[in-house]
């Protein structure tokens, strides 16, 4: 008969206990139970991590420094570029 199949099994195990997991890690994507879990804060809203990542320093700031710097000085090379085009 067409239609769903079932499935079997349950949620995946918790990464860290073994019990059934709620979700996954925010950082490494590991399987965690509510109770593994680490509210740690982001940059808008506070992200659960796997005690492993929770240990570890935010790259958020690096990454958004380079976000923010990285066309700020691709639009000051454009921008010089022009002016020497301009002078000549």
């Amino acid at each position: 008969m067409p239609g769903l199949q079932p499935v079997s099994g349950g949620p995946p195990p918790c990464s860290v206990c073994g019990r059934p997991a709620q979700g996954q890690c925010a950082r490494c994507h590991a399987w965690l139970c509510a109770d593994c879990a680490r509210l740690v804060p982001g940059l808008s809203r506070p992200l659960a991590v796997c005690p492993a990542c929770a240990a570890q320093p935010v790259p958020a700031g690096r990454r958004l420094l380079r976000w923010l710097l990285g066309p700020a000085a691709m639009l000051l090379l454009v921008v010089l570029l022009l002016v020497l085009l301009l002078r000549a």
